[in-house]
């Protein structure tokens, strides 16, 4: 779970030239009023020499491609979501936390109760000092051990508890028919799906293009698809690092609709400027894990 993530594109952006993340800025250049777009790190910080080809892409447009994306795997078969979610569930039912954190309570409330009545009984002289040493001393070393314990546990439990309200919020979001397409963008239904995107990266004529996506998908929806991490491997594709560890089998390449301006090399040092319609649009499932 990524607690700091500020934003749901936070940490999940990844160049697919310079294999930076991506962060969010504010931009107006080219909009009649201010755009929330995403950029490479590298190129947001050092410009062209760290990263020449990359290009801020509108947050919108990120979203308006991952519905897209699963309406065009997920929603056309219900089987995919409904064996998804039967696995995330028994992960919720084998992982739970809430006996062994009652458990741990208790036995820490327990030994913070020995110690008070340790504490009184030599305040009231009731007992010498060396033997309130001799027995102080274990009991608060169990109960730092009891207390690193518990807070171990409490952090699994919110942990569960996100994943448990995300999980519902999918739920929620893709309504009773497990087959429904998404009409919106919904953070739940991304974030349980989605591991990362690869922002940029050659399009099928080899040529760079800064708005070219690729999703990729869990590997929790392999078993759904029948897929095991020695079929349709294939190696990675322009865009997808090859220096990174991942196996992915793509699932479906689409072009999406979307007019905007992209600068083409035409030259060492020219470029040509072009009004284009549609960017690609790649859907991988990660194997590896």
């Amino acid at each position: 779970m990524r607690f700091s993530r500020q934003y749901t594109f936070s940490s999940i952006l990844e160049c697919g030239f310079c294999h930076k993340t991506l962060v969010r800025r504010k931009c107006s250049g080219g909009y009649k009023y201010h755009v929330d777009i995403w950029q490479c790190l590298g190129y947001s910080r050092s410009g062209k020499s760290q990263c020449r080809h990359s290009k801020g892409i509108p947050e919108s447009t990120i979203e308006n491609a991952f519905v897209e994306a699963y309406n065009a795997v997920v929603s056309k078969d219900s089987s995919f979501v409904e064996e998804f979610l039967q696995d995330y569930e028994e992960v919720l039912a084998k992982g739970s936390v809430k006996e062994q954190l009652s458990d741990m309570t208790k036995k820490l409330n327990a030994a913070k109760s020995r110690m008070n009545r340790l504490a009184d009984l030599y305040m009231n002289d009731a007992i010498e000092k060396d033997s309130y040493n001799e027995q102080y001393t274990p009991l608060a070393l169990e109960t730092k051990r009891l207390t690193t314990i518990k807070n171990q546990l409490d952090l699994r439990g919110a942990e569960q508890g996100a994943l448990e309200q995300r999980i519902k919020d999918f739920k929620e979001a893709i309504g009773e028919g497990k087959g429904k397409p998404l009409d919106k963008f919904s953070k739940a239904v991304f974030e349980t799906c989605i591991s990362k995107v690869i922002v940029g990266g050659e399009d099928e004529n080899h040529q760079p293009n800064p708005y070219k996506l690729t999703f990729v998908f869990k590997n929790g929806f392999k078993s759904a698809l029948g897929i095991t991490n020695d079929a349709n491997v294939v190696p990675p594709e322009p865009g997808i690092p090859s220096d990174h560890p991942e196996k992915f089998v793509t699932l479906k390449k689409f072009n999406m609709f979307w007019r905007h301006t992209l600068f083409m090399l035409s030259g060492q040092d020219e470029r040509r400027k072009i009004i284009s319609d549609f960017i690609p649009v790649e859907i991988v499932l990660d194997l590896s894990n």
